[in-house]
């Protein structure tokens, strides 16, 4: 069953555009979050007539830079991949797939990352690549290394990426974090 939040959504843009009057512009994360909050409600609202659990999407990746909509995809009972990194929870994903040939999990994960909030949007775009935000959240904030020891160690297991995009990242990373 497929349930459009258009309605839900051109009434929130109406109130949005009341809230900021004349003067004021929305922002299109704005937009792009009132999707995710509304699509997150409906969720919660379908869970408590079926007399189930929203679970949580989001995983430590989204979780350690801020990737994620409050009141949106963050929010419900359970958060079962929350403390698991992208590039796990991929791996994961592929080997149950290959294991127990799960078509629909394979076609998936051959999509780019992707919230879905704008059209073609790609999560890697918005933060990078997710192999380099799980070596710099590992070294940054599990192995608690400073971030110019961060960026070498990128700039050796990444040997193609241009340095000071890694160096960027590793910059953008640190701001997200903390």
């Amino acid at each position: 069953n497929v349930i459009s939040i258009q309605e839900e959504f051109d009434l929130a843009k109406q109130v949005l555009e009341r809230m900021v009057g004349d003067t004021g512009e929305i922002k299109p994360v704005a937009l792009e979050n009132v999707q995710a909050r509304i699509r997150g409600a409906m969720m919660l609202n379908w869970a408590n007539c079926a007399n189930g659990l929203v679970l949580v999407t989001s995983n430590m990746s989204e979780f350690a830079v801020g990737y994620f909509t409050t009141g949106g995809d963050n929010q419900g009972g359970f958060a079962p991949i929350s403390g698991i990194p992208k590039t796990l929870v991929n791996r994961l994903l592929e080997r149950a797939a290959q294991r127990w040939s799960l078509d629909s999990v394979t076609a998936v994960l051959a999509l780019p990352p992707s919230a879905e909030l704008k059209p073609d949007q790609s999560d890697e775009d918005d933060l990078m690549p997710y192999s380099v935000l799980d070596d710099i959240l590992f070294w940054f904030a599990a192995d608690r290394r400073a971030p110019v020891d961060v960026w070498r160690l990128l700039c050796v297991k990444h040997p193609d990426a241009d340095p000071e995009r890694l160096r960027g990242w590793v910059r953008e990373f640190v701001r997200l974090f903390t």
